[in-house]
Parts: structure tokens; C-alpha cells; sequence
């Protein structure tokens, strides 16, 4: 974006520019983002019209307007018209529901995944939540041409397994659907932390990026029995999980383990405690969370905490497959 220059309008003159840039006013955008009365302020309403300057105590009404009429200049010259279809089309593709490809689930979530927000599927150990991440990473590329991130901190992760899963697709469209999913293996906190940045940049940079899976979240945190240290790098991860979810509108999905804990009765299950991983701090971070529980032959969906409202039918069973989630 072009600099304020004395060019752009004639109340622009040099010491109106010299005031503005020491304020870090350069861009037309920086004056533009810049609130009326903050750019009244800085250049101490020296704003003159008729060879006269004028003082802020008698003048006020015709020095905003003299503001205002620069900021419509700027906008005449540097604002491109777009029509009421192209801003449509772009909060359907920025602001969208992901569908999951599950029909029950989709109907608890209302729709699917919602843009900009973290999704966090917990449970004990076994319950399914590295096949619900397979088989959402299987719907999404099945259905969508951006790409999938998946951080795979157990190491886990087997390309054999995601290709019986697409085992229905021809030799073409399987390579095509592979390639939209990204495997980055995890071993430790610094390598989960670099990779985010280098995601961050990545994403900035304009990669097309709309699904972000991170399997697990837990054993990072069991790499250290230092509290303290725990909460500092989830404080820091969680800063900027929100920062990319909400400024370029990605769904991160999050996988998290349930601990079941006894207060000293270890005779009586019952009485066994149900513990979210990674501790107090934690389970707030998540816009959503989803609990998968395996009961009879199948896995019981429930929705812990929505981004909106959790609905009063708030669990479904699901059958699982080879194929995943079905």
C-alpha cells in the first residue's frame, strides 16, 4: 500500500505528514484504520484551509470534516467496488461449516466443524479417537480440494491405513485424495512448536489450509511432570491455535485422553473419577469437546461442550468399521 504523501491531498501538507509519521501513521491503510479523533490528536488540528491554521478550541467541526474529506478521497482512489455475490462467496468459503461426513454427528454439530473454532475429542485409552480422525480426514479430502494438516505426536500414523480406507477410489483419484493429506510426526514440544510456526507462516503465506488435526495433545504434556512448565507451553500454543483459528477461519481438531482417577475405594469402580487431560488450565482452551465412549459394539458420540449451545439430545452411537465411522 502506497505512503501518505502531499499528493494524495492538498490538506496533506508537511508538517500534517512529519505528525502522522512519527505517530507510525505511513500507509493510507495505517490513516485509514486510524480512529478520527486519534489522527485529530497528532497533528495538533494544524490542519490549515485559507493560509489560516486552525486551533482545536474553535474549529473542531471543520477540522474533522477536513479529515473526513481525505479519508474519502483515499477511499475513491484505492477502494475496489465488489459486487454483493463476490462478498457472498467469500463468507460461504471464509466463514463455512465442514461437514464430518458422520450423519449423526453432523446433526448434533448442526451442519459440521465451524470455521475458527477448536474442536477437542477426548476419551480413554482405545475409544476411537485416532479412527475418528481418519475417518474425518478421509470425508473432508473426499469432498474438499484444500489441504490437511495432521501432527501426529504418537507416531502412529499409517499411510497404509488411510489408503484401505479410500480402498473404493481408483489408482488416480486415491494418489489425488493422498496428496491433500500432510503428515508431520511429532517427538517433542519444541517440534510440535516448530511446526506451528512454520504452519503459521505457511497458512499466512497463503496456503490452503481449512482442517488442522493434532493426535495428541496428551503426550506432549506427559513428557513433563512439571506443572508449571506444562501451563506455559499450553498457554503458548493455545495463543496461537485461536490466533490462526479465528484470523484465517481453520478448524483445529484436537485429540485428548480421559484418566480415570480413584480417591482410595479401589474395591468400587464406581467411584472411579473421569479426568480430562492436561490439567485445569486446559479445558477451557477448546471451543467444543466430544467425548467418544465404545459401549456394546459401538462408540457413544457425546457433545461435552458446543460453540454454541449443547442441545438437550446431546449423544448419538455410531457403528465403526474398518472404513471408519460410519
Amino acid at each position: 500500500m502506497d505512503d501518505l504523501s502531499a499528493s494524495l491531498h492538498t490538506y496533506l501538507n508537511t508538517d500534517i505528514l512529519k505528525l502522522l509519521n512519527e505517530a507510525q501513521i505511513i500507509t493510507v491503510i495505517d490513516f485509514m484504520n486510524c480512529e478520527t479523533k486519534k489522527i485529530e490528536k497528532i497533528t495538533s488540528l494544524a490542519l490549515k484551509v485559507d493560509n489560516k491554521v486552525l486551533k482545536f478550541s474553535t474549529h473542531v467541526i471543520n477540522i474533522l470534516k477536513e479529515i473526513l474529506e481525505i479519508r474519502k478521497e483515499l477511499l475513491k482512489k484505492y477502494s475496489r467496488l465488489r459486487s454483493a455475490f463476490d462478498c457472498y462467496q467469500n463468507i460461504l468459503y471464509e466463514f463455512a461449516i465442514i461437514p464430518t461426513g458422520v450423519e449423526k454427528l453432523d446433526l448434533l454439530l448442526e451442519g459440521g466443524l465451524c470455521t475458527g473454532n477448536i474442536y477437542e475429542i477426548c476419551g480413554l485409552p482405545a475409544s476411537g479417537k485416532t479412527l475418528f480422525c481418519l475417518t474425518l480426514i478421509k470425508n473432508v479430502a473426499l469432498s474438499s480440494t484444500d489441504e490437511i494438516i495432521y501432527l501426529d505426536t504418537k507416531c502412529d500414523f499409517l499411510g497404509i491405513k488411510m489408503k484401505q480406507m479410500l480402498s473404493s477410489l481408483n489408482k488416480e483419484d486415491l494418489i489425488l485424495t493422498m496428496n491433500k493429506i500432510q503428515v508431520a510426526r511429532v517427538f517433542t514440544k519444541n517440534d510440535f512448536l516448530g511446526h506451528l510456526l512454520t504452519l503459521k507462516h505457511s497458512i499466512e503465506s497463503g496456503s490452503s489450509t481449512k482442517l488442522i488435526i493434532i493426535d495428541s495433545i496428551a503426550t506432549l504434556s506427559f513428557q513433563s511432570s512439571n506443572q508449571n512448565d506444562n501451563n506455559s507451553f499450553l498457554s503458548y500454543i493455545a495463543s496461537i491455535l485461536h490466533y490462526l483459528a479465528k484470523e484465517y477461519n481453520i478448524v483445529f481438531v484436537i485429540t485428548n485422553l480421559i484418566t480415570l482417577w480413584n480417591d482410595g475405594d479401589f474395591k468400587n469402580i464406581d467411584v472411579m473419577k473421569e479426568t480430562i487431560a492436561c490439567g485445569s488450565y486446559w479445558y477451557g482452551v477448546p471451543n467444543a469437546r466430544i467425548s467418544l465412549k465404545k459401549e456394546r459394539g459401538e462408540c457413544k458420540i457425546t457433545l461435552v461442550k458446543a460453540v454454541k449451545f449443547v442441545p438437550n439430545i446431546n449423544s448419538c452411537c455410531i457403528k465403526y468399521t474398518d472404513q471408519g465411522f460410519v
